[in-house]
C-alpha cells in the first residue's frame, strides 16, 4: 500500500471517529495504554523532525535561487532568506 493511500485512508477514519464520537483523534490517542500522552509526544517529535527537514530544503532551494540574482554563496544567501523570513514572521507582518 502507498503512502498516500495510507494517509487517505486513516485521514477518512480519523474524520469518521470525530464525527461519530465527537472527539478529536488527538483525544483518543490520549487514552491509548501505556505511559500518559506518549502517542502524542511521538507524533510532536515526528512532526518537529519533519518541519526541520522541510524548512531546511526551502532555505536551501531559496538560497540557491538568490544566489543566481546576487553573486553571493549559496549558503550565505540561504542564511539571509531564512533570517529574512523569520523577521517577517516575528514582525506580525
Amino acid at each position: 500500500m502507498t503512502k498516500k493511500t495510507l494517509k487517505y485512508w486513516i485521514g477518512m477514519s480519523g474524520a469518521r471517529y470525530t464525527v461519530c464520537t465527537g472527539e478529536g483523534m488527538i483525544d483518543m490517542f490520549d487514552r491509548i495504554p501505556g505511559p500518559r500522552h506518549w502517542v502524542v509526544w511521538t507524533v510532536l517529535i515526528a512532526q518537529f523532525a519533519s518541519a526541520t527537514i522541510s524548512i531546511g530544503s526551502i532555505a536551501s532551494a531559496a538560497g540557491i535561487f538568490v544566489s543566481t540574482l546576487v553573486p553571493i554563496p549559496p549558503y550565505f544567501a540561504a542564511w539571509l532568506v531564512t533570517i529574512f523570513c523569520l523577521g517577517i514572521v516575528w514582525s506580525g507582518l
